[in-house]
């Protein structure tokens, strides 16, 4: 016998145990749009697999996106993990589970079973006879809590198709909960633990019997949660046919998904106008020049990966090669696009940076960087380099400098001499000065201190 109840907020369903423990709670959140699920779980598997921490076992690919740490007295961690077209096998956990995922474009099938192992394994049946199945409708968001010990297996809600069956995010409350494992927990405590290794198979004897023929003979317990329409209405029918459809079609552009990107307001760290003391660029560039500027960023000791500030000078060297700001290359290929006619140098670097890639350099700072000069002074804590090059129309120096201010603030600054050596790279410089000065500099100045003073994943870059 089947009951239909309305209702208007999230469609829930609770599952009570066979014994004492907590109840399964799955809630409906929203439908997405037609064929947004199937896109979405592949787009998100397919990132997925770059992570540093992806494993792909028990087909169940998964990834650690965050850790525990006991020593600071969390035992949490969250993951992600998906499951394709063909479902995974019915599995348990020790600990309690919560994740919120996203059902493919022809829904999901979550099966659930909460019979222990010592009563199925005397009596096989006593695992179905335990068996509850929630229908999630397609391209829906939904959340499921349940107790450690409960077996589950989650397919797409139709058999034979190409539609994945969800991608979710899942929140591990107490990694530790219900291990016994000695070596399994010393895993944990190092937070080296994965979904796999949490994982509890179903044996072989009992999984064998579990298909979607075998249970429709057994008429498992099933709750259907849907939006709009009620199950196995014509409405709902065509619904499903119109979202597998749409889910096979946009699944299709997933292939063309483009990179992730991390972007950092500027105002994070503060670039300001600035005349260095003592520089090393006045002593070694004497000559009347028709520019000159400096810009600096104040850094906390804290902030930085390094109080040794030769060392810290190797990492902002580094990140204007490795990881230069996006909008200042793209300005820097429009401007050796341009002046290529002329035979003028071209560097996919900002022009203040750009003799790092000199193949002829007069010496080397770190055993790397190409360098006209430098100055390391221990007792003070200061570091400097001088980089330049001379073209046709002008003669440029600059100076990078890291400098200890003995007051909990380490100043990173960026200056810059220009020598014109005719009319045209004075009118060169006018050209050019207001944009150098406004955004070139204190963006690569910026985005170079960003980059090694905040711990971030992937590769930064200057937003748009």
């Amino acid at each position: 016998m089947s009951t239909i109840e309305a209702t208007d907020t999230f469609p829930t369903a609770t599952i009570t145990s066979c014994s004492d423990r907590l109840p399964i709670e799955v809630v409906l959140l929203s439908q997405l749009a037609p064929g947004a699920g199937t896109q979405l779980v592949q787009l998100s598997s397919k990132r997925q697999t770059a992570h540093a921490k992806y494993v792909d076992d028990l087909d169940e690919p998964s990834a650690k996106l965050g850790g525990t740490d006991f020593n600071k007295g969390d035992a949490t961690s969250f993951y992600s993990f998906s499951v394709g077209a063909k479902g995974h096998p019915f599995h348990c956990h020790a600990g309690h589970r919560i994740f919120t995922a996203m059902s493919g474009s022809v829904g999901t099938q979550l099966r659930f079973s909460t019979a222990s192992e010592a009563v199925f394994t005397a009596d096989p049946s006593a695992f179905f006879r335990a068996m509850h199945v929630v229908n999630i409708p397609p391209d829906c968001l939904f959340v499921v809590r349940f107790p450690g010990m409960v077996w589950h297996q989650f397919v797409p809600l139709q058999p034979n198709t190409a539609h994945p069956a969800l991608f979710a995010i899942s929140c591990h409350s107490n990694e530790l909960s219900g291990i016994e494992n000695t070596e399994l927990q010393n895993k944990i405590i190092e937070n080296d633990a994965s979904i796999p290794s949490l994982t509890t198979l179903l044996p072989d004897s009992i999984n064998a019997l579990v298909s979607h023929s075998y249970l429709a003979t057994l008429q498992v317990p099933t709750t259907t949660l849907s939006f709009n329409a009620p199950a196995n209405t014509l409405q709902q029918h065509f619904c499903s046919r119109f979202r597998a459809f749409m889910g096979s079609f946009k699944g299709y552009f997933t292939r063309f998904a483009g990179r992730g990107f991390l972007s950092i307001n500027k105002a994070f760290k503060a670039v300001k106008r600035s005349t260095p003391a003592n520089s090393l660029l006045q002593q070694f560039y004497r000559e009347e020049c028709e520019h000159e500027d400096c810009f600096s960023i104040d850094i906390k000791v804290c902030d930085a990966p390094s109080t040794n500030s030769a060392l810290l000078l190797e990492h902002i060297l580094d990140a204007f090669i490795t990881q230069p700001a996006l909008g200042v290359t793209a300005f820097m290929m429009t401007r050796n696009i341009l002046v290529k006619p002329f035979g003028w140098r071209t560097s996919p670097l900002g022009c203040p940076v750009s003799s790092l890639l000199s193949d002829a350099p007069a010496q080397l700072f770190a055993k790397r960087f190409a360098v006209l000069q430098q100055h390391c002074d221990q007792q003070s804590n200061t570091a400097e380099v001088i980089l330049g090059a001379d073209d046709k129309h002008l003669r440029f120096r600059s100076s990078v400098a890291v400098q200890d201010q003995k007051n909990g603030f380490i100043r990173v600054s960026l200056a810059t001499k220009v020598k014109c050596n005719n009319a045209l790279g004075r009118w060169y410089l006018r050209l050019i000065k207001y944009v150098h000065l406004q955004y070139i500099v204190p963006t690569m100045l910026q985005h170079a201190v960003i980059s090694v003073t905040v711990a971030r994943p992937g590769t930064m870059v200057e937003a748009a």
